[in-house]
């Protein structure tokens, strides 16, 4: 779940960001999983892919 978590993340930083700014930075994207890495662990062992998506796309928001 921790790979689905930081890639919907990112996913999600990127699009945010251009649709705010017009591009997406590499610096977005790695904030992107960072974030998604960051929400997903205390709650890795109990979620399934659905909701570890979801976690990742709102902590980017």
């Amino acid at each position: 779940m921790t790979q689905v978590s930081a890639a919907s993340g990112a996913l999600t930083w990127l699009i945010i960001e251009a649709i705010i700014f017009r591009k997406g930075t590499s610096l977005g994207f790695v904030s992107g999983i960072l974030a998604g890495l960051v929400v997903i662990t205390p709650a890795a062992g109990v979620v399934q892919p659905a909701g570890a998506m979801l976690l990742g796309a709102i902590n980017s928001y």
